[in-house]
């Protein structure tokens, strides 16, 4: 009832947290656990079925679904892949390597954008062009990236410690996000008409672009200003 009233439906989730939750062009939900790996549910959310045979690493950061429903985990150590709906996984790590996989996003042509934390010597985004199987490291690695998201022009949007970078090019170039965020985005979203809005994580609150980035004003009216994750 467009949120006007709330149920809980953990059930088989209440001994964990759901840090990121995704569905499919099917309606089937998957729920990311900490530590817990992933469930997934096909009766909106009434009941959950643990999914991780073959996922070694189970600190999920990001989820993501491509155009033919296979399914992409972002860990602690390295991505994912499901192509049977979570039946089993596969690790994908040629010239990925092990990373914080913080934020996976995917375009209209189905090419795969990694987001990276800091936890070795090079950072930034990590782009696949044949499902996974190999990646390329294509900007950003001087940054950590926290947040990914991608427009109907296939920009892609970087959230950073340092703002919001834009690339228009499937990530060979990448220039910083406009004027107004100057602080650290840990989550992006873009609504239907193409506004980008970033939130942050030290209190600032909620940013937005009109203008693909180009430049940034708060949107905090009625929001107390806590950090935002997504």
């Amino acid at each position: 009832d467009n949120a006007l009233n709330w149920n809980e439906i953990n059930h088989e989730l209440l001994n964990t947290f759901a840090r990121v939750l995704i569905a499919d062009t099917n309606d089937v939900i998957y729920a990311a656990g900490w530590e817990a790996g992933i469930f997934q549910s096909m009766d909106d959310g009434e009941s959950w079925t643990l999914v991780s045979d073959g996922l070694t690493a189970l600190a999920i950061y990001s989820l993501a679904i491509n155009s033919n429903n296979h399914i992409f985990a972002g860990t602690y150590e390295y991505v994912f892949r499901s192509t049977d709906n979570g039946e089993s996984w596969v690790e994908l790590s040629n010239g990925l390597g092990s990373w914080d996989i913080r934020a996976l996003a995917i375009n209209s042509i189905d090419y795969i954008f990694a987001g990276t934390w800091p936890n070795t010597q090079i950072n930034g985004v990590f782009r696949s062009i044949n499902n996974g199987e190999s990646w390329t490291q294509v900007g950003l690695s001087e940054h950590a990236v926290s947040s990914l998201a991608i427009n109907s022009n296939d920009y892609i949007f970087a959230g950073t410690i340092g703002g919001v970078y834009r690339s228009t090019d499937n990530g060979e170039t990448w220039t910083s996000g406009g004027i107004g965020v100057f602080t650290s985005v840990v989550s992006l979203a873009i609504n239907s008409s193409n506004h980008i809005f970033a939130g942050t994580n030290d209190s600032y609150g909620i940013f937005r672009s009109t203008n693909n980035g180009q430049s940034w004003m708060p949107v905090n009216n009625g929001f107390s200003g806590a950090s935002v994750y997504s």
